[in-house]
C-alpha cells in the first residue's frame, strides 16, 4: 500500500535542501490533522432537546418518567415538575421514547436543527 504522506516524506529527505524544513512541515501537518476546524464545528453544532412529560389521562406532569434518545444509550428521568433535558444531541431527525409505569410507551420523531434547543412537551 502506497501512502501519499510517505512519498512526500521520502521526497523531502531525498533533497538535502528540504531537510531543514521538514520539522516545520511535519508540525504544520500534524496541527492540521489534530486541530481540525470541521471537528470543532461539529461539536459546537450539537443541539439540546428539553421539555416536560404530561400524563395524557390526568393532565398532570410526570415525575420519574424515562425519556430515551432511541438509537443511543442516552436517557434521562424527569424531575418533580416533569421536566427533562437531553444535551449534546447530534442534529437531524431523532426519536424520543417516553416510558412511565402504568402508561403506554410513546415515541415521538423530532427534527433537531444544528446548534439549537428544541422544546417539546411529551404526552
Amino acid at each position: 500500500m502506497n501512502f501519499p504522506i510517505i512519498a512526500l516524506i521520502q521526497a523531502l529527505f531525498h533533497n538535502a535542501a528540504h531537510r531543514r524544513e521538514f520539522p516545520v512541515l511535519l508540525i504544520a501537518s500534524l496541527m492540521l490533522v489534530f486541530n481540525n476546524p470541521l471537528a470543532a464545528q461539529e461539536s459546537s453544532a450539537s443541539s439540546t432537546i428539553e421539555g416536560r412529560v404530561l400524563n395524557p389521562l390526568t393532565g398532570d406532569y410526570l415525575n420519574n418518567a424515562v425519556v430515551t434518545l432511541e438509537g443511543t444509550n442516552r436517557e434521562v428521568m424527569t424531575d418533580s415538575s416533569g421536566a427533562y433535558r437531553l444535551s449534546q444531541v447530534v442534529p437531524g431527525t431523532v426519536t424520543l421514547r417516553v416510558f412511565y409505569t402504568g402508561l403506554d410507551t410513546q415515541r415521538v420523531d423530532l427534527d433537531v436543527p444544528a446548534g439549537t434547543t428544541v422544546r417539546k412537551t411529551l404526552r
